[in-house]
């Protein structure tokens, strides 16, 4: 008979049959109150590899007469302040029609290639009773623009567009169930993810005073849920587990002007590579 309120069992059987009950419970016991620690070991290799060029226009144009002249200036260069420079000027300082039609006038020449590699060893200790769930996060949350609602109509004037926020949350996330079995092999039941904020992207709508613009979150999740069996002194070891994240900026004066005219580009490749070890330790 079993009491829903109280938790209790309670069995009604001959003398021989209750002390193997007894001895069950006993057993069950015993069992529940053995424990197991978790340790994760996780190894990332991250390369980065970055691309950057760009080219800078300063043109100054002076007629003979004085009559007119003529100003151009590139867009904001995407390159780095460590990246290298080859500057060509023209100097106002000469007689000839060149030197006082563009005195003044320059150019420089941005160049980056940049190789990295990073290895990083984060370990995580869980500790749980057999059959019971252990769980354990590194969290890290961000806010960000995720609506706009139309402005109230005024009756005389303009009224401002309202914004809704929302919140993303990336990090680490850890949890385990260890079973332990008479034999001290742990049946072992893990889940792991790592996710991270790649970037936080801007749409824009409209120009002037009727522009808006909200925002969207670019996350990058890894993920692994697996059930394996331990033996005393077994390491299990996860490969095979990566993720990559490319990016490609370019400013130009238009979409199909090309470079040599004035603008920058930065493109940059990261990949990183895990490597997961997992062990149990009965206590």
């Amino acid at each position: 008979m079993q009491s829903e309120g109280s938790g209790r069992l309670a069995v009604t059987t001959t003398k021989d049959s209750m002390q193997k009950v007894r001895s069950y419970v006993r057993d069950e016991n015993s069992a529940m109150l053995r424990q197991a620690q978790i340790q994760f070991d996780i190894y990332s290799i991250k390369r980065e590899d970055t691309d950057e060029k760009g080219i800078d226009w300063t043109v100054l144009f002076k007629s003979l007469g004085g009559n007119y002249g003529l100003d151009f200036t590139s867009p904001a260069s995407l390159a780095s302040a460590s990246a290298g420079a080859l500057n060509f000027q023209i100097l106002n300082t000469g007689t000839s029609d060149v030197a006082r039609r563009l005195g003044d006038t320059s150019t420089m020449l941005k160049l980056l290639s940049q190789f990295g590699t990073t290895v990083q060893h984060k370990p995580v200790s869980l500790l749980s009773l057999n059959r019971q769930w252990a769980r354990k996060a590194s969290l890290n949350s961000r806010a960000y623009v995720s609506e706009t609602t139309p402005a109230a109509s005024g009756l005389g004037g303009t009224s401002t567009p309202g914004l809704k926020t929302a919140t993303v949350t990336s990090g680490d996330r850890y949890l385990a169930m260890p079973q332990i079995l008479d034999s001290n092999v742990v049946v072992l039941k893990f889940g792991l993810g790592l996710s991270s904020l790649v970037d936080i992207v801007r749409f824009t709508s409209g120009t002037g005073t009727s522009e808006q613009s909200v925002q969207t979150p670019e996350v990058n999740n890894v993920i692994d849920q697996s059930t394996v069996a331990l033996k005393p002194g077994q390491v299990l070891a996860i490969t095979g587990i990566s993720r990559i994240v490319a990016k490609d900026d370019r400013a130009t004066l238009t979409e199909d002007t090309p470079m040599i005219a004035g603008g920058s580009r930065r493109v940059t490749r990261e990949r990183e590579d895990f490597i997961i070890l997992v062990r149990s330790t009965i206590l």
